[in-house]
C-alpha cells in the first residue's frame, strides 16, 4: 500500500466511524466534514464544546464521537471490507455515481462489491427491508431474473 493509499484508507476508516454513529445522517456528516476539514479531524477533537459548534451535534452525539470504541468498530468494519473485497466510496470520488451525487440526500459513503462502472447507462436500484417476506424475496428474485437479459447494473440498498 502506498503512502497515498494509506492516507485515503485512514480517512475512510474515520468516515466509516461517522457512518456507525446513530443519528449522524448524511447532512450532519457533511456538516462535520466541512467544519473540521476531514473525518479524522472530527475524531481528533477532545472537547465536546468544539463538536457542539456543528448544528445537530448534541451531548450524546459528541460523546459517541469521543468514544474510542466507535473508531475500533470502524477499524473492524474496514478489515471486513478488505477481506471481502468490498469497496468504500466517498462522495468526492470521481467513481461515485454522478446521478446519485446530484441528489440532495446522497450518501457520503457507498459500499460496493465487484468491478463495475457505477455510472453505467442502464441502472436499476432495488431498495427494500432488512426482513423481507417470502413473497417479497420471490418477487425480487423474479424481477432480477427478468431484468438480467438487459444486462443492467443492479444496485441494492436499504
Amino acid at each position: 500500500m502506498t503512502l497515498n493509499q494509506e492516507v485515503v484508507a485512514k480517512e475512510l476508516i474515520y468516515r466509516i466511524a461517522l457512518n456507525l454513529i446513530p443519528k449522524i445522517g448524511n447532512k450532519t456528516a457533511f456538516e462535520l466534514l466541512n467544519h473540521f476539514g476531514s473525518a479524522e479531524a472530527v475524531f481528533e477533537q477532545s472537547n465536546p464544546a468544539d463538536l457542539h459548534q456543528v448544528p445537530k451535534v448534541g451531548k450524546a452525539m459528541a460523546q459517541q464521537i469521543l468514544d474510542k470504541s466507535t473508531l475500533q468498530k470502524a477499524t473492524e468494519e474496514w478489515a471486513f471490507t478488505q477481506k471481502y473485497n468490498i469497496k468504500v466510496l466517498p462522495k468526492e470520488s470521481e467513481d461515485y455515481p454522478k446521478r446519485l451525487r446530484n441528489c440532495p440526500d446522497a450518501p457520503f459513503l457507498l459500499y460496493y462489491k465487484g468491478n463495475t462502472n457505477l455510472n453505467a447507462a442502464k441502472v436499476v436500484a432495488i431498495v427494500g427491508t432488512r426482513k423481507p417476506s417470502s413473497q417479497g424475496k420471490l418477487f425480487c428474485e423474479r424481477l432480477v431474473q427478468d431484468l438480467a437479459v438487459y444486462n443492467p447494473l443492479i444496485v441494492s440498498g436499504l
